[in-house]
């Protein structure tokens, strides 16, 4: 077959934008744990008895591949030291050592995740089938009148109410502030109820039903009110405008005056705060358990949580925090005295919310076997209830989606109503659920439930609160809680300079794999640099190859880096479909391309099966078939992996989906493709339902291939092939989970990989680094829990490693690492509402999405502080369509 003449064009592409590969973590530490055993499934394979000689692709003489597949396995380096002897003779790191322990105040550990949005309803006969476990006898009702109360929108979905709950209805008692339910009090004792509107506090005497003072609030939500010891006063926790800034008060309930002057502290909760009725404030900050003295304005550590889930009212005699997945402190505040519960059955999967009960002698904790399923129908949550006499489990169910429970006055009752806006979960807006008997009782059903959506649910011992006059059940105004996003959005930035690219974009089409790619510039321009792009090639530290294809039959290859373009043209039409992408790889030294396609592309030529190898030049455009599916079936269900040199290495999925092989092929004067490796396609784990996602994944450079073919309790062992020196090594990992390629990130020139390591048994998750070249895997931070929304890039030019540590508070830690030095180049705050995009070469700038609001900004890293330099708006496009930022 003769080479198609290439239609060699040069395109002025304009100036490109560099490729922000996204996607990478981070940290710090040593931690060595790397073993060299050969795979117990590769030993499962039969040995060939006799080692074929590399055989090649021929255009005259078609050789059929063997019958039998032949198993060729690599040769193993040399075993490495046990990770206790590794201890203490790990290979230097770029002869500075392994990376070092850190000063403590870096490697204190984060809070594992948000509280998850509820989702669902019980039904009267939800639990009917579970069995209860022993129990402790209730606390008997009160005998005093009790009360169901609840903070919700109302159907309209635009305003906030303090409702009361009665049996079949709901009562609004007053229009309240958004955001702002931790400031409601409804206190029959004094006679009085405390709510926020219009951004004031107000307080009504319940007995006349009218109104006794108002305090002004700060013009930010946020904080807690907290009556005192005395119980004639409130203290009031505000967050202020400044970033971290928080205002104390002491007020008098009869009169709202000042019982001492109002003051300003400033600290960073990962945690709700929590005000006692003695004036501390009690948070946690980096799974620090801390108190502030308001007196004093001084900070105690009362040691490391396990999370950042603080419990209790201030009001209760104890705080509860957990101290480890099965071991709950219970802090006397006044005194600080802790007492520890073990629990004595095992969480199910990692904590997501817990509650006590009012009397401080029940847990209950809500629980995920899967933290980071999107899919409501896979969401599988355990709710149990803990005894804290003695730290027996009295009652667990299971359930697939997630609800919240709020304590009731009875010991073993617990409040729920539903906050999804989804009809297909509602049957009632408030129920009752006894722990003791697994019963549930639904206690309000209005005719419109599907629209509410409740933030607070409360029982309180008393006299019924009546709705309030008129005008406090009109809309509130002005708008309370003025958005922190759009108030930064107001503040002046630069635009994007005019005359330099900002980045790539690649626009998905509603149907179907191709896309437009165009180019954003300055003064907000969008330029189309190509239409139809069917794959985008990432190279390091240089902006990505472009196949598309502009006609039907004409294909180009776009090279932003020389700004030159080449074209050629099949003979036949390729079609682009959902079952038939052209899907390719480069070669190693960049110079070919190769893909499989599922028809024939010439009638000129002796290969005509429907599928076909392919292979491209990327300097000239010439093209021709290497093999077709009629000298090798299985060619039709292969996916590329990697090129090597003269070798090519395939993946295939057996029809049954249950098993996996990787296939080698050599190019030269004969064919005979090599089945190298058969393993499973999932692994079995022990601490989830699911099984794991056996992912086979290879490095940008096409040098490694990685595998995994053990999971159990101690974890995975993935096995690394060295595709040029021919080599495997195995890397032993504490890692459980539904897959394990979705936690690591390669380095652009794929060198190093940056991984989370979530070790199930103990709810945790590591950050590490692993060196193929020294073939060692380096632990970068203390034991943390990773919020998965926010990404951890690499820059390209693999020098710089930032991860942002998602822990939910306003300002994050953000570190960077310099992988060269082997050492942490800078922690640094990053404001929660930016959304790290892509790291320049220099590790000082980044661009970040303004939280959901499709505003990008440039920021630069300035006295230890991240600021913008220039602010650019998108309208036409998501945060993952940005393909290409740094260097510009």
């Amino acid at each position: 077959m003769d080479d198609r003449s290439p239609h060699a064009k040069s395109g002025n592409v304009g100036r490109w934008l560099v490729l922000g590969i996204i996607g990478a973590l981070l940290g710090l530490g040593v931690l060595s744990q790397l073993l060299s055993t050969p795979s117990p499934v590769d030993q499962a394979q039969p040995s060939p008895s006799t080692q074929l000689t590399a055989v090649a692709l021929a255009t005259s003489t078609k050789i059929k591949p063997s019958a039998t597949a032949i198993i060729v396995l690599f040769p193993s380096t040399t075993p490495l030291p046990t990770a206790q002897a590794q201890a203490s003779t790990a290979l230097a790191f770029n002869q500075l050592g392994p990376l070092a322990t850190l000063d403590p105040e870096l490697i204190k550990p984060d809070p594992i995740k948000p509280d998850a949005l509820p989702l669902a309803v019980a039904t009267r006969d939800r639990f009917a089938t579970m069995t209860p476990f022993p129990t402790v006898t209730a606390i008997p009702e009160p005998a005093l009148e009790h009360h169901i109360y609840l903070i919700n929108r109302d159907t309209a979905g635009s305003q906030v109410y303090l409702n009361r709950a009665d049996p079949n209805q709901v009562v609004p008692i007053a229009a309240i502030d958004a955001q702002r339910e931790r400031f409601v009090a409804i206190l029959p004792a004094q006679q009085t109820l405390l709510i926020p509107r219009n951004r004031q506090l107000i307080a009504f005497d319940l007995l006349s039903n009218r109104e006794r003072w108002r305090f002004p609030l700060a013009p930010t939500a946020g904080g807690m009110l907290a009556l005192d010891q005395a119980q004639t006063g409130i203290y009031l926790l505000e967050k202020a405008k400044q970033h971290g800034v928080w205002h104390f008060s002491h007020r008098a309930l009869a009169d709202g005056r000042a019982l001492a002057p109002t003051k300003e502290f400033q600290f960073q909760p990962d945690s709700t705060t929590l005000v006692t009725a003695a004036g501390q404030i009690w948070f946690v900050r980096q799974r620090e358990l801390l108190r502030l003295d308001t007196a004093t304005n001084i900070q105690t550590s009362f040691g490391l949580s396990y999370n950042n889930r603080l419990m209790g009212n201030g009001q209760q005699t104890e705080l509860a925090i957990f101290r480890s997945s099965d071991e709950l402190g219970l802090i006397n505040w006044a005194t600080g005295s802790e007492r520890m519960v073990g629990l004595k059955q095992p969480i199910k999967g990692v904590i997501a919310d817990s509650v006590l009960a009012l009397d401080q002698t029940m847990l209950l904790v809500v629980s995920d076997l899967n933290e980071h399923e999107t899919d409501i129908d896979q969401q599988r949550n355990y709710y149990s209830v803990y005894r804290l006499t003695d730290g027996e489990l009295q009652t667990r169910y299971f359930e697939n989606s997630y609800s919240l429970f709020y304590p009731a006055s009875t010991a073993d009752q617990w409040l729920n109503a539903p906050t999804t806006t989804d009809l297909l979960f509602y049957n009632s807006l408030v129920y009752r659920w006894n722990s003791s008997t697994n019963t549930t009782e639904a206690y309000v059903v209005p005719i419109e439930a599907h629209t509410q959506q409740v933030y607070w649910l409360g029982e309180v011992v008393g006299a019924a609160v009546e709705p309030l006059a008129t005008e406090f059940l009109a809309t509130v105004d002005p708008t309370p809680t003025p958005n922190y996003v759009l108030d930064y959005l107001a503040t002046p930035v630069p635009l994007a300079p005019a005359n330099e690219p900002v980045l790539l974009l690649q626009e998905w089409p509603e149907h179907g794999p191709t896309s437009l790619l165009n180019q954003v510039w300055g003064e907000q321009q969008l330029t189309n640099l190509a239409k139809i792009v069917v794959a985008l090639l990432p190279r390091p530290n240089q902006p990505p190859l472009v196949v598309s294809r502009p006609e039907i039959m004409t294909w180009q290859l776009d090279d932003p880096a020389t700004e030159q373009r080449v074209e050629w043209q099949f003979d036949r039409m390729i079609l682009l479909d959902q079952n038939d992408v052209f899907n390719p790889i480069l070669s190693a030294n960049g110079e070919q391309l190769l893909a499989i396609v599922q028809q024939d592309l010439s009638s000129t030529d002796e290969f005509t099966a429907d599928h076909q190898l392919v292979a491209v030049h990327t300097k000239t455009g010439a093209w021709k078939v290497l093999a077709d599916s009629a000298d090798w079936p299985d060619l039709a269900h292969m996916r590329l992996l990697a090129w090597q040199g003269q070798q090519i290495y395939f993946h295939q999925l057996n029809e049954e989906q249950t098993h996996q092989s990787i296939w080698r092929v050599e190019l030269g004067a004969a064919f005979q493709p090599e089945k190298i490796v058969t393993l499973r396609a999932t692994l079995a784990t022990p601490f989830t339902e699911w099984p794991a996602d056996a992912e086979v994944v290879v490095s940008p450079n096409q040098r490694w291939l990685l595998y995994p073919f053990v999971n159990d309790a101690y974890g995975i062992t993935v096995q690394i092939l060295d595709l040029v020196q021919h080599e495997s090594h195995s890397l032993q990992l504490p890692l459980n989970s539904r897959g394990w390629a979705e936690r690591a990130w390669f380095s652009p020139a794929g060198d190093h990989l940056a991984l989370t390591i979530r070790d199930y048994a103990t709810h945790t998750d590591y950050l590490a680094l692993y060196d193929f070249a020294q073939q060692q895997l380096y632990q970068l931070d203390y034991a943390r829990h990773y919020g998965f929304s926010r990404p951890f890039l690499w820059s390209p030019d693999g020098h710089w490693l930032a991860v942002v540590f998602d822990d939910f508070s306003p300002a994050e830690d953000l570190y960077i690492f310099d992988v060269t030095q082997a050492r942490l180049a800078a922690k640094t705050k990053l404001d929660a509402r930016w959304n790290p995009i892509a790291l320049d070469n220099a590790g000082q700038t980044m661009l970040a999405e303004v939280y959901r609001r499709g505003v990008f900004e440039q920021l630069q890293l300035t006295a230890a502080e991240w600021r913008p330099t220039w602010r650019i708006q998108l309208t036409t496009t998501a945060r993952h369509g940005i393909r290409y930022v740094y260097p510009r």
